[in-house]
């Protein structure tokens, strides 16, 4: 029985083969698009989704409500990458990404068949909880497997994805909207569910994680805010903020 578990995860003295490299960053590549798709979807569907909610067509009334439901994924995607990322930490990158991809799946289909702004916005803020969970595993996975000399190009690869996310999201709705209508449209955003199950089957552990596993090796958290960490984070905060602000102001 500890030799098979043992097999489903990278020995710390065996290096990764380049077929399961790109496995990792194929799947990586597939979650952010999935993500951006579902972002995507919300983007264009929102406005038609609430006024059928709301039942009201005033353009003011049905943009505040939207600005409601951006706020609570901006809101959800920032709680769920804290605790996500700290459940990877402590249960593995591979195990939290399957559950991450299942809540954003699930929930972006669940609002399919919500009755009012509550269940609406209850789907919203859930379902961004695994969106921001899945961006750091994501990018995770990639970085503790690939060389390290591949990470900047890597890491502007994932970002792209989420861009080829959108415009398969837009090609959705101007394709099928008029025939099928915001609900059925949802639903197709439980499609990603199906990238769980390559997760599941086609990727191990990284060996750095399990390295920092065996050796009982806890990630600080507080290390982000002292030397010579501090003035990186400090950085981070503040061109994420600047994505955070834009990203917000596109969508008013």
């Amino acid at each position: 029985m500890n030799k098979t578990a043992e097999a489903k995860t990278t020995s710390p003295s065996t290096p990764v083969r380049a077929t399961s490299l790109w496995i990792i960053l194929l799947v990586a590549w597939l979650g952010w698009m999935f993500d951006g798709m579902e972002m995507g979807l919300y983007s264009v569907l929102a406005a038609p989704a609430l006024k059928d909610l709301l039942g009201v067509q005033d353009p003011k009334v049905v943009g505040y409500y939207v600005g409601i439901m951006f706020a609570l994924f901006l809101l959800g995607a920032s709680i769920g990458g804290f605790i996500f990322g700290r459940m990877g930490d402590k249960i593995g990158r591979v195990k939290t990404m399957i559950i991450t991809i299942i809540i954003y799946s699930v929930f972006t289909g669940l609002s399919a068949i919500s009755q009012n702004t509550l269940q609406f916005g209850i789907c919203r803020f859930i379902g961004a909880l695994g969106l921001g969970g899945e961006w750091g595993l994501g990018v995770a996975l990639v970085m503790e497997t690939w060389p390290n000399a591949k990470r900047p190009v890597l890491a502007g690869l994932l970002g792209s994805s989420s861009n080829v996310g959108f415009l398969i999201s837009a090609l959705i709705n101007r394709a099928f909207f008029a025939a099928l209508g915001w609900r059925l449209i949802f639903c197709i955003g439980v499609a990603p569910a199906v990238l769980s199950l390559l997760v599941f089957f086609a990727v191990r552990e990284p060996e750095r994680w399990v390295k920092a596993k065996a050796s009982g090796q806890k990630p600080d958290l507080g290390q982000l805010f002292k030397a010579p960490l501090l003035g990186k984070t400090i950085i981070a905060c503040l061109l994420s903020s600047v994505a955070i602000i834009g990203t917000w102001g596109v969508f008013q």
